[in-house]
């Protein structure tokens, strides 16, 4: 059966919005995040944050998300999804967000929550950490990663987020594939677009603040390579829509496939990781077209990596 939608779902609307603000580093003690409350009337319909399917969807995406920063100068990366192989506990993100990390650099791990006002952010030696890439397939090499953390510094993330099992998530993926009828697809990424000078909080004489997005659109098969499956995921962008002009700082972020149930609400329990997005095509067109590594890479190609190499 095909992942390909027959028939799309409103693909020109965001879900939900998810405040992240950045301290700048102005202040010896360094940057931290903080959440604050973020209005749907400003970029989209806000109608939809009266839908109680939307919060539980909002909930349930965000509990797997994190925000990657570079903490010497807390620059923000991209995003990544808690994935957990077998024993193994990482973050799933695009290769070349982890590249652009300086080495000396600990790697700063944001976690939004969806309940608490000030989700923590903290950071962990990039000696620490043991990275898996994706090797060649067909001479061509995916961009996508996994940052396999160590157990000592779990417990933090444990306490506040959830790891998506992917070892579990296999079999459902190939033996039963999602429903091709209905469905909504909806990406997590932190675009730049969206990020802003906030006021001055506690000791920092400045902050940045950064919005995690939770963005419905469709999926093609993507004509982008030929040696492993490719995804597009498309959103219109109408004028004044407030949908972004450009994805840049959604690199990393997971690709979600949501059923919707015969009532006309999603199936949160059944939503499945199905992509990483890695590079956005056609910048301020009005459609937006994300590339993303589709679940064969994930499921099939990351999985025995890991295995491999841990």
């Amino acid at each position: 059966m095909s992942l390909m939608p027959k028939k799309p779902y409103d693909r020109s609307q965001l879900a939900s919005l998810a405040e992240l603000s950045s301290m700048s580093d102005n202040e010896p003690c360094g940057g931290t995040f903080m959440q604050t409350p973020a209005s749907l009337s400003e970029r989209s319909d806000p109608t939809l944050d009266r839908n109680p399917w939307i919060r539980d969807l909002d909930a349930y995406i965000i509990n797997h998300t994190v925000g990657l920063v570079q903490a010497v100068n807390d620059q923000f990366m991209g995003t990544g999804t808690l994935v957990s192989i077998e024993d193994k506990r990482g973050i799933l993100t695009a290769a070349h967000v982890i590249e652009k990390f300086d080495s000396a650099s600990p790697l700063g791990i944001v976690m939004p929550s969806p309940f608490d006002l000030t989700p923590e952010r903290f950071e962990i030696p990039t000696d620490h950490v043991q990275l898996c890439c994706a090797e060649s397939l067909g001479g061509t090499k995916p961009d996508i990663e996994v940052v396999i953390l160590p157990p000592c510094h779990l417990s933090a993330l444990l306490a506040k987020k959830s790891f998506y099992n992917l070892t579990k998530h296999r079999p459902e993926v190939f033996e039963n594939p999602p429903d091709c009828e209905n469905f909504v697809w909806i990406l997590a990424g932190v675009p730049d677009e969206w990020s802003r000078d906030g006021e001055p909080q506690r000791a920092f004489k400045s902050t940045r603040e950064f919005t995690l997005m939770l963005g419905f659109g469709i999926v093609e098969p993507s004509s982008r390579f030929s040696d492993f499956d490719c995804l597009d995921f498309k959103v219109d962008r109408p004028e004044d829509s407030g949908i972004p002009k450009s994805f840049g700082g959604c690199s990393g972020g997971g690709l979600w496939h949501v059923p919707i149930t015969d009532s006309k609400s999603v199936a949160v329990d059944k939503t499945q990781l199905m992509g990483v997005a890695f590079e956005q095509a056609c910048k301020y067109s009005p459609t937006n077209t994300i590339y993303c590594v589709g679940r064969d890479v994930i499921y099939k190609h990351m999985i025995d990596i890991v295995k491999k190499n841990t």
